[in-house]
């Protein structure tokens, strides 16, 4: 099957790259392209547009970077329609991720979303949108399920997938990541976690370092996001020889005696760590009096909002100060009673939780949301090759995009294809093009249409009048200087050949009578179903470069009028036989 995913910030990365390897557990045959990160792409999917190019969060932020978003909208859209995929998964990133769960909605792709927007806090009206728009929730906080059930969404709380993330996680011992990150062994640690976005960092990195000089006892070291460019950090470390390390959180964590952390994921990774943590934010002065408006919840940590109480403390805004910072990091490292109070909060809030296997139940729900829609077909599609039942009596042959090269580089010459087939037979045809908004339809034995219209091959009987559709070798070159001989041959002998790169649209005009004949080596079946049996039904013959009806198999393919096709088959005899 083929999977369309999209994480648009590190956390998502991270939880998607383990999604995508459940999934390979489940469907060995998952064809996965997504936006996102290097986990992700480590994974195996195909990264189309990196999560350092898609970041932005608050109000004010959002609108500067306006143009970025929605050209990225504008592409994944493009993009999701060129790779057709059978099921697109959301990862958290609802302002970019909602617009394209409407979009695939109306394409007729499943939609699926993992790792649910906060709209318990914040922009309820969404609720409204996830209604109409998403096939399944996938939430992996306890409260959400009942949230989302309570409005009519079908919702499933699949366990937290941080859970995942920290068992596969093997610790570095403390001697070798000190000397590996050139850290001094006598001084304690204070982790900085600023966030993941530029401006988060610029924002809370600068207040975290101030904090610093009032700790000259300990050293305090910057686990610096992936998807940002290390030149930020160390222009805003300067000369104060604090370091940061890289791709290593979870190890700094590990190490660490407490933590400052900016708002998100980062802070419920540090409390299943077991490590002391003061929560900063700082936004926008417009994003912040914006977001105090419509912020529905008591808190701003998952911490928080999780065990429904302060478990820990929150900076937020103009409390965000290094010496309220300092205050709170003395209290937790001074304070035995606190101490023992915040880690019983932290035992309580892994109950809540539950286990790990987030990752391994959500991949098991998307794979069976898509084979209980259709459970006794068989379904082949180019890339993702054949799923569903081995044995079905019925079989869709489908290319989401043939011409996909055309299709690329803004050649209007693409089309989408779909073949039924019962019992090894044809039964019926369908091919779309998009840019010229023709609909070409066959059933077994009842004729061919264009646009409801019915369409016939051409009369003509004369191969020097002729117009030969046709298409190089490009996969598999090994027949090209056959192909050549015989080209060169029909270019001698009709009326000229066109190459038009898409043979489901070229066996259609055929159908119509634009071409009076076609022929290609080397077909896959998505390629020539559906066109073959309109032509078939605009009455052509199709068979196979010997004229034997083997051509869906060994997708070699010449169709015509009758007797125009015994002139193309002898021509092509001279050179094959």
């Amino acid at each position: 099957m083929k999977y369309y995913i999209i994480a648009g910030e590190a956390s998502g990365d991270l939880h998607a790259s383990n999604l995508i390897a459940e999934i390979k557990k489940n469907d060995a045959n998952a064809d996965i392209r997504a936006w996102g990160g290097d986990m992700m792409q480590r994974q195996g999917a195909a990264i189309v547009r990196h999560i350092r190019h898609m970041a932005y969060m608050g109000f004010a932020e959002v609108l500067t970077h306006l143009p970025a978003i929605l050209n990225n909208i504008r592409e994944c859209k493009k993009d999701i329609l060129s790779f057709c995929p059978d099921v697109l998964v959301l990862v958290d990133y609802p302002g970019f991720n909602l617009r394209l769960a409407k979009f695939a909605h109306r394409k007729h792709i499943k939609v699926v979303y993992y790792i649910s927007p906060q709209v318990w806090a914040w922009k309820r009206r969404r609720v409204r949108k996830i209604k109409e728009t998403v096939d399944k929730m996938l939430v992996i906080l306890p409260f959400e399920e009942d949230f989302y059930q309570n409005y009519g969404i079908d919702a499933t709380y699949v366990g937290n997938p941080l859970f995942d993330a920290l068992a596969k996680n093997r610790f570095t011992e403390r001697a070798a990541f000190i000397q590996r990150n050139r850290l001094d062994p006598k001084r304690e640690i204070i982790a900085l976690l600023p966030g993941s976005r530029a401006q988060e960092v610029k924002r809370n990195l600068a207040i975290m370092l101030e904090t610093a000089s009032l700790f000259p006892q300990y050293q305090f070291v910057i686990a610096k996001a992936p998807a940002l460019d290390k030149k930020l950090y160390k222009k805003m470390i300067g000369k104060s020889g604090i370091r940061y390390v890289e791709k290593q959180a979870y190890d700094l964590l590990h190490h660490a005696s407490a933590a400052v952390v900016t708002s998100g994921t980062a802070t419920l990774e540090t409390a299943l760590l077991a490590v002391p943590e003061v929560v900063c934010y700082k936004a926008n002065a417009l994003s912040y009096h914006i977001a105090r408006k419509l912020i529905q919840v008591k808190y701003i940590s998952l911490v928080n909002l999780i065990m429904d109480k302060q478990v820990v403390k929150e900076l937020i805004q103009n409390d965000l100060t290094a010496e309220n910072i300092a205050a709170e990091l003395k209290d937790m490292l001074g304070n035995p009673k606190r101490q023992k109070r915040l880690i019983e909060d932290y035992d309580a809030l892994r109950m809540t939780l539950g286990t790990a296997g987030a990752s391994k139940k959500a991949a098991g729900i998307i794979v069976e949301t898509l084979l209980e829609a259709y459970p006794q077909h068989k379904i082949t599609a180019e890339e993702s090759g054949s799923h569903g039942n081995p044995n079905g009596a019925y079989e869709w042959i489908i290319d989401p995009l043939d011409g996909t090269t055309n299709y690329l580089h803004g050649h209007p010459q693409y089309a989408i294809s779909m073949a039924l087939l019962h019992n090894g037979k044809l039964q019926e045809a369908l091919v779309y093009a998009p840019e010229r908004n023709d609909l070409y339809m066959a059933s077994r034995g009842k004729g061919a249409l264009l646009n409801d219209r019915r369409i016939r091959v051409s009369g003509r009987i004369d191969l020097p009048q002729c117009l030969i559709g046709t298409g190089f070798p490009v996969v598999d070159q090994s027949r090209t200087d056959t192909y050549l001989a015989i080209l060169k041959d029909f270019l001698s002998q009709t009326a000229g050949a066109r190459r038009e790169g898409a043979a489901s649209l070229d066996l259609c005009a055929l159908a119509c009578g634009r071409f009076d004949g076609f022929f290609e080596f080397n077909l896959k079946p998505w390629d020539i179903a559906a066109g073959a049996l309109i032509a078939r039904e605009a009455g052509a013959v199709v068979t196979d470069m010997t004229g034997e009806q083997g051509w869906l198999e060994s997708g070699d393919i010449v169709a015509a009028n009758p007797k125009v096709l015994a002139q193309m088959l002898q021509i092509i005899g001279n050179h094959i036989g």
